[in-house]
This record gives structure tokens, C-alpha cells and sequence, in this order.
């Protein structure tokens, strides 16, 4: 599990003041590394993720095929079932929002003093046994090359998550991202028929793992996933907008 103790994200949204609808979010790498996040995710962990939530419940079969794992009795089984009710996250990228850990790999103890690799002697356990007879129990690190192998800009290669840090993204509702520009926004704005400009207002609130869980379970069910998250609250989107579970004080006005 990885660190519980990581800080909530400030993101800001565009929202129009008449309708009381989010119109975009705009946001950095934290936020956008969280939900690109989500592609990487296998069906088992999300349902575990959200098992306890009210989404469980709307994803219906699936959950069905989670339940069933768990109930079904381990002399009819295999495999472990920890393997698809809780399987490994195989991406180098540690979800602390989420708290999930990145991979790990094992390899066995001879194969780790050279330099030759193969499938028979690769695990994500740890501990397993490697088919020369030897222990599979030394870590590999996951080298993260976001450039690709040609490149030759080390800094970027060694840069975690998968988007850059230095460029600032829009979210629309219903999780379109792009790099934002005066272009971009002036395009959907126009896309959406707004007109009057002064019925628009920024507002910055923190998301935290609550919040990241209720985006990702939103995001498997609708196409407008900002605005459904913020529906939830059962508050109205303006001077006491807040998303789920923030205290009183932590309001978008107080911002």
C-alpha cells in the first residue's frame, strides 16, 4: 500500500454562476497523472477499490464476478484468488492518491548476477521458484522511460508518471484532456454555446483519495463525471459548492 498520508490536490474548475454546472477543470501533473492513472488499473483492483461504495452496486455483473471469487470455496480453485481479486498493479508508477504501489519484479538469484533475462525466471511474487531451482526473491526496478528508447533527454526519462510537469491541462466533464490554451477554452466555450462571459467564475478545490475513488467509479458509468461527482454532495454548485467529504470550512469560496 502506498503512503497514506499523501496531500490532497488542488484543482480548479470553471463553472457557470446561472446553471450551476462545471464547464472544465483545470489542473497539473498531480491530477492528470491520477486519472491517465486509471487506464492502468486491472478490472480486480478497481473492483476492491471500490467495493464499498455505492458505484459497486452499478456495475452490476462485474460485481457479481467479484463476489463470486470471494465466496467461492478454495478447494475449487487453481489459482490464488488473490491474483484477480486483488491483482499486482504492473505499472513503475506509485499511485499515492489511490495508494497503490507501483510494480515490483522478482527475478531468480542466479539470473541477478547476469545479464540474461527470460519469463521462466521473472516473477511478481516474491519468493517463487525459479525452474533451475533456485529462489526467485531479488527486486528489479521498473525503469520508467516516458521518451521512449531513442531519446536522449535523461531528465525526461527520469521524470515519474506520465505526463510532464511543466505543462498545465483541461479536464471537460466528461474527461477529455488537453493542454490548455486561450484556444481551447474559447473553443469550448463555443462548443457548449456559452455566450455571456460574465456568468463564469473559477473556483479551486482540493481532491483527495474520497474524491479520487468517486471519480474513478464515475468515470466507468457516465460522461459527465465532474458534475456527477459534485451532484452526489447534494450541493448546489455555487458560493456553498464543496466537493464530498470536505469539512464546512473547506468550501470553493473559502478559496
Amino acid at each position: 500500500m502506498a503512503d497514506e498520508s499523501s496531500e490532497a490536490m488542488n484543482v480548479r474548475f470553471l463553472i457557470n454562476s446561472k446553471t450551476r454546472r462545471i464547464i472544465y477543470a483545470e489542473a497539473g501533473k498531480d491530477f492528470v497523472d491520477l486519472l491517465f492513472s486509471f487506464l492502468t488499473l486491472p478490472i480486480g483492483s478497481v473492483m476492491k477499490l471500490l467495493s464499498e461504495s455505492d458505484f459497486s452496486k452499478k456495475l452490476a455483473s462485474v460485481t457479481n464476478l467479484y463476489d463470486s471469487m470471494g465466496s467461492l470455496p478454495s478447494q475449487f480453485m487453481t489459482a490464488d484468488k488473490s491474483e484477480l481479486q486483488d491483482p499486482k498493479f504492473l505499472s513503475a508508477y506509485a499511485n499515492n492518491t489511490l495508494r497503490i504501489e507501483g510494480g515490483t519484479y522478482y527475478v531468480c538469484t542466479y539470473v541477478s548476477h547476469t545479464s540474461s533475462y527470460s519469463s521462466h525466471n521473472i516473477d511478481t511474487h516474491n519468493n517463487g521458484k525459479c525452474v533451475c531451482g533456485n529462489a526467485v526473491n531479488c527486486p528489479v526496478k521498473f525503469r520508467q522511460n516516458n521518451q521512449g528508447a531513442a531519446s536522449s533527454n535523461q531528465s525526461a526519462r527520469q521524470e515519474s508518471g506520465y505526463v510532464k510537469e511543466t505543462v498545465t491541462f483541461m479536464i471537460t466533464d466528461d474527461l477529455k484532456i488537453t493542454a490548455s490554451s486561450t484556444i481551447t477554452s474559447i473553443t469550448l466555450l463555443n462548443q457548449l454555446n456559452i455566450k455571456d462571459l460574465t456568468e463564469l467564475e473559477e473556483r479551486t478545490a482540493p481532491v483527495d483519495r474520497n474524491k479520487a475513488l468517486e471519480l474513478l467509479g464515475a468515470s466507468l458509468l457516465s460522461n459527465t463525471v465532474l458534475n456527477d461527482v459534485k451532484d452526489a454532495c447534494n450541493a448546489p454548485l455555487g458560493i456553498n459548492f464543496r466537493f464530498c467529504h470536505l469539512p464546512s470550512t473547506a468550501t470553493l469560496a473559502d478559496q
